[in-house]
């Protein structure tokens, strides 16, 4: 009898992750409000707030998915010139890597 509630909670939860899997849309969203949350000035909130549509737009077509069913792993591409290796997991975002570009230094 416990085997059967054991398993039955398994494949609950593995519904619930695999029902909350963000797809490209849902995590460019996921990862706009993140930027936008780590700005300090109401002032830059606001900015990045009418640039909502282009900032997500810009997200998705810069960002590769790999989906694992329960989770996706994303490589994004940012303005700046990093790249960001993030998990989506629960709709959540939790970014896992950044690698910053490189500046030569020729002499």
């Amino acid at each position: 009898m416990l085997k059967y509630v054991v398993l039955a909670l398994v494949v609950v939860a593995a519904g619930l992750l695999g029902s909350n899997n963000p797809n490209s849309q849902a995590y460019a969203a996921l990862l706009q409000q993140d930027l936008q949350s780590e700005q300090q000035s109401a002032f830059m909130r606001s900015v990045t707030g009418l640039a909502t549509p282009l900032i997500r737009a810009y997200i998705e077509q810069n960002s590769k998915r790999t989906n694992y069913l329960f989770f996706s792993i994303y490589d994004t591409s940012l303005p700046s010139g990093s790249e960001l290796t993030a998990v989506a997991v629960y709709n959540h975002v939790i970014p896992i890597h950044e690698t910053k570009p490189s500046t030569a230094t020729g002499s």
